[in-house]
């Protein structure tokens, strides 16, 4: 699967340095998804998300004709109930795409979090030989290992706040959206679990003899 949010969207939730290239991302996202996404929510329900995605849905344009089906963006998406030109959603011509929405308002914030723990985990909040860095009176200092800490407990509060969210979405539309059921897939929790599935860094065991050595912020809070 591909990524599901870009770095553009990551920066309208995140404080994201303009430094960092897509392809420094991408691998954490992709990790977000795996661990914290696809883990929990239904195969289905994403692999229609990311067919949107791939299909470029555009900006609304009152100089188009649109058909029925058609997937447009106005702050939020908006399919066609049928054919029109120059109607504006909302309006008798369209009505909510309940999907994108729900990707929209919910998964991007998500997975936005979930990549962010991983970021700071990892590499910090700009890609450099300093790792995570923050400017006291116009210096660049190395952030503590209890910074760091503290950092990734306030990120990881986000994540638990938005997976609760998603959890009562998902359980208030019983799962159904624009009218289609997306059920659980076989083997998967049917409660979504708070918590950045991250293991220490190189085990993927809760108490490994590298989990132990390792450093205070790698720890913290760890899955």
């Amino acid at each position: 699967m591909k990524p599901l949010i870009t770095k553009e969207q990551i920066g309208r939730v995140v404080n994201l340095s303009a430094n960092i290239s897509n392809q420094d991302i991408d691998s954490f996202i992709l990790d977000a998804q795996e661990f914290d996404t696809i883990d929990v929510l239904p195969v289905a329900l994403l692999t229609a998300i990311e067919t949107n995605i791939l299909a470029k849905i555009q900006q609304w344009n009152k100089n188009r004709t649109y058909s029925a089906d058609d997937i447009v963006l106005l702050d939020t998406y908006f399919t066609a109930i049928d054919s029109n030109t120059d109607s504006q959603p909302p309006s008798a011509h369209w009505e909510a795409n309940e999907l994108m929405n729900f990707y929209q308002q919910y998964l991007v914030p998500f997975i936005s979090y979930s990549f962010y723990y991983r970021f700071i985990a990892y590499h910090g909040s700009k890609v450099t030989q300093a790792g995570v860095i923050e400017v006291t009176d116009g210096t660049f200092n190395h952030i503590s290992d209890a910074g760091r800490s503290r950092m990734l407990g306030d990120i990881k509060s986000k994540v638990n706040v938005w997976t609760g969210k998603i959890s009562k979405k998902l359980n208030d539309v019983n799962w159904t959206f624009d009218g289609i059921v997306y059920p659980q897939d076989n083997g998967k929790n049917q409660v979504l679990k708070r918590g950045v599935r991250i293991y220490a860094l190189g085990s993927n065991t809760r108490r490994s003899k590298f989990d132990r050595n390792c450093p205070p912020f790698l720890n913290h809070d760890i899955e």
